[in-house]
């Protein structure tokens, strides 16, 4: 079974605000992320994660928009060598080894320093 992260995690390790990461995810379908109704916390894979750090970039880089941005982060990361050429004749690479290289440290970083919050009705207190 592959890893996979809490979404106040997975936002730590990409450089986002959770905020972002749920609106992505609530707005885009993204590969390995299953659908989800509210209340419930979400399971991102790392390669989902290589998608979502790569759309995160090419958004802050290039100012693509979201949709964009994850369709050309597909692209990239399904490409053997990381690059894809767009119908203009531009040619996009990405350094995926880098890339992986860079978000397994900084999920390790943050699994290391980050606890999830604890989810639904705390525990009811007891009576003497």
């Amino acid at each position: 079974m592959p890893r996979s992260y809490h979404t106040a995690a997975a936002a730590l390790a990409i450089g986002r605000p959770l905020k972002w990461l749920d609106n992505v995810l609530s707005r885009h379908d993204i590969a390995g992320v299953p659908r989800q109704t509210r209340g419930l916390a979400r399971a991102i894979p790392v390669n989902a994660l290589l998608v979502l750090r790569i759309a995160s970039d090419l958004c802050a880089d290039l100012e693509l928009s979201v949709p964009r941005s994850l369709d050309l982060a597909h692209l990239l990361v399904m490409s053997p060598d990381g690059s894809t050429v767009l119908s203009s004749g531009l040619r996009v690479q990405v350094d995926l080894t880098q890339t992986r290289r860079a978000l397994d440290h900084r999920l390790l970083e943050t699994v290391e320093t980050h606890v999830p919050a604890a989810r639904g009705r705390p525990p009811g207190q007891r009576r003497a």
